[in-house]
């Protein structure tokens, strides 16, 4: 993925892609900045069979705003691109949900897809200063046109 962008044209998105893990006690890690997002290296490749899982931050400790801080907007039909070199992989948005942090389906929101698909994950809802988190997590898929 070395060079890799992610793009999102209706919520003005144009950002490198950085492949991610999981740490020592088997959660998912996340971007090291607010400008990166993070392509799961055990996800598919973004435009190959399965399901690419992405990640972004809503915003950070110095700034209200991160890469992922639009991402409520896309609507059904929204165009998202993965770019790498000459390469593009072109999806479609049709569908965004938000689930309670500790109710969020993750055999769903991570597991296979019969074709290729994006899943865009951030944070959403409240966050509670104390546990330094968010109450929800928001998911966008998309597919390739057509696809099923």
């Amino acid at each position: 993925m070395a060079g890799a962008r992610l793009r999102i044209p209706s919520i003005s998105i144009d950002a490198p892609l950085v492949p991610l893990g999981v740490d020592g006690n088997g959660t998912m890690q996340v971007p090291g900045n607010g400008t990166d997002v993070g392509w799961y290296s055990f996800s598919a490749l973004p435009g190959q069979a399965g399901n690419a899982v992405l990640s972004g931050h809503l915003d950070t400790a110095t700034s209200d705003r991160a890469v992922f801080s639009r991402l409520k907007e896309l609507k059904p039909g929204d165009a998202i691109s993965v770019v790498q070199g000459a390469t593009q992989a072109s999806f479609e948005v049709f569908w965004s949900k938000s689930w309670a942090d500790d109710q969020a389906p993750l055999a769903l929101i991570l597991g296979n897809a019969p074709s290729p698909t994006l899943t865009l994950i951030t944070c959403a809802g409240t966050f509670d200063r104390i546990n330094r988190n968010y109450s929800n997590r928001l998911v966008v898929r998309a597919k390739l046109p057509g696809a099923v």
